[in-house]
């Protein structure tokens, strides 16, 4: 009689644990489908801030002033040797997000989740962070172009 009691009792231990697995699954599962839902979006946006900078540089106005966007992300210049795959032999504007940069993981997250403008004659600058209300500033001075923070 004991051994039936013990028997059971193994077994509602055994579907306790496997539920307990299945639930941490599901949540792991659903916050992964929403991280990534959210990296689609802020990708889309880089890519028409991206155009908007293209029109710009493209176009003869000087002094021009546009917002940004995705917030969090950051606008990085590359003009020195290293670059991301799809600016190789030139200057590029990209933005992504930021991560530490050692041994080049900046090129690369640029290079895989982020998105890249060929921008000729591109003056260097320090990296520029998205926040709310962030505008950028672009001119052009003896075939150069500025990009500054304003």
């Amino acid at each position: 009689m004991k051994n039936k009691k013990g028997m059971l009792l193994a077994e509602e231990t055994l579907k306790m644990v496997i539920a307990v697995i299945v639930i941490i699954f599901l949540v792991y599962f659903l916050v992964n489908l929403y991280f990534a839902n959210l990296d689609e979006e802020k990708q889309k946006q880089a890519e028409a801030t991206l155009d908007r900078i293209s029109e710009i540089v493209e176009s003869s106005s000087d002094g021009e002033v546009m917002a940004i966007n995705p917030k969090g992300w950051y606008l990085f210049p590359f003009t020195e040797e290293i670059k991301p795959n799809s600016c190789t032999g030139k200057s590029c504007l990209c933005i992504c997000d930021n991560v530490v940069n050692v041994f080049d993981r900046q090129v690369k997250e640029c290079s895989d989740n982020g998105g890249c403008l060929i921008v000729q004659n591109l003056q260097t600058f320090e990296e520029i962070e998205i926040e709310i209300g962030t505008n950028l500033g672009i001119k052009k001075i003896d075939d150069k172009i500025i990009v500054e923070k304003r």
